[in-house]
């Protein structure tokens, strides 16, 4: 439909699709499935935000993004994409949350993330989700490690063996060439000392087209990794 249409060109009609789904969110506040949609494109709101410096539109943003995808939650629990987009945005929040906040809202965002897996095994993005959260615990320092047991009695745990799992899953499932990914992968390996794996992943991933922000990212740091292995 028109809809699906328009989301598909999302980078160059963000406001049309933003106006239409707050039409069409006003008109069906109780379709789960334009909610979490919704959410999305509050994502991609900030993203331009962002880009553009404007923080508190980008925080803005987020936030209304959160309260779209409870929506969706609320109106249908078992929609995997409305689990999906709440963990996405509520993670975003954490560039403006403190670390107490932040360790709290890990633990709901891995739950979310579990959750849309167990409705959906199938998404790649999905398993990149829970393989980011295992390789971000994994990486806590013993400062953020005390907090989070001050909070829970004892901390979050997981491996990057565990992270690099969910990133290869990641890669079986996606049928493109993912530059984050990759690098992700070869992140995992680097922080297991597997220096020789972690090269060959950096040079896929250095060749893998550049095709929006978060690859042109991703090639900074591919380049800064391959100069310690």
């Amino acid at each position: 439909d028109a809809l699906h249409a328009k989301k598909d060109k999302m980078s160059e009609t963000q406001n049309e699709i933003f106006l239409l789904l707050t039409a069409r969110t006003a008109q069906s506040a109780d379709e789960g499935h334009l909610l979490w949609r919704f959410a999305r494109v509050h994502k991609a709101l900030s993203d331009l935000a962002k880009a553009e410096g404007n923080v508190e539109e980008q925080k803005r943003l987020v936030y209304a993004g959160i309260e779209h995808a409870q929506h969706a939650l609320d109106v249908a629990e078992d929609m995997w994409q409305a689990h999906q987009w709440y963990a996405i945005l509520l993670g975003l929040s954490g560039t403006f949350e403190s670390t107490d906040v932040k360790i709290k809202n890990g633990k709901v965002f891995k739950e979310h993330v579990d959750r849309a897996i167990a409705l959906n095994s199938s998404d790649y993005s999905l398993h990149h989700l829970l393989a980011q959260w295992s390789y971000a615990v994994a990486s806590l320092t013993w400062i953020e490690r005390q907090a989070a047991t001050l909070l829970y009695g004892e901390p979050p745990r997981a491996t990057f063996d565990e992270a690099l799992a969910n990133f290869m899953a990641a890669e079986r499932l996606y049928t493109g060439k993912w530059k984050n990914n990759k690098l992700m992968v070869a992140k995992c390996y680097y922080a297991q000392s597997n220096y020789t794996a972690c090269k060959q992943w950096l040079e896929e991933a250095k060749v893998t087209p550049v095709v929006s922000e978060e690859d042109r990212t991703s090639q900074t740091e591919i380049e800064a990794l391959l100069l310690k292995c």
